[in-house]
């Protein structure tokens, strides 16, 4: 399978580094979305100007929205597009979620 064991070390290391970076992404995101979910509820003002109103289900349809978007798009967009259309999918998810604290 691999000429020699250097080749199957560096194969390993550049698939350990690439996961390791994907969970860190993926726990600022969680973590991004948690945030949002928790400021949103504390704030009584802007909980119930969100979810007391029909505002909520245009949050609903942004976020079913953003993910045809991202999934559609996925393979065109520049990194930093993803990242930030990714961002604002965590924090759309946040408010969302926010109903259930």
């Amino acid at each position: 399978m691999w000429n020699n064991n250097n080749e199957y070390t560096f194969a390993m290391t550049s698939v350990r580094d690439f996961m390791y970076r994907v969970y860190v992404f993926m726990g600022v995101e969680l973590a991004l979305s948690g945030v949002t979910a928790y400021c949103l509820s504390i704030t009584p003002e802007v909980f119930r100007f969100v979810v007391g109103s029909p505002r909520i289900w245009v949050l609903f349809v942004a976020q079913i929205g953003l993910v045809i978007f991202l999934s559609a798009r996925i393979q065109k967009m520049d990194y930093s597009t993803a990242v930030v259309s990714f961002l604002g999918y965590a924090a759309l998810s946040g408010m969302s979620l926010s109903v259930l604290f």
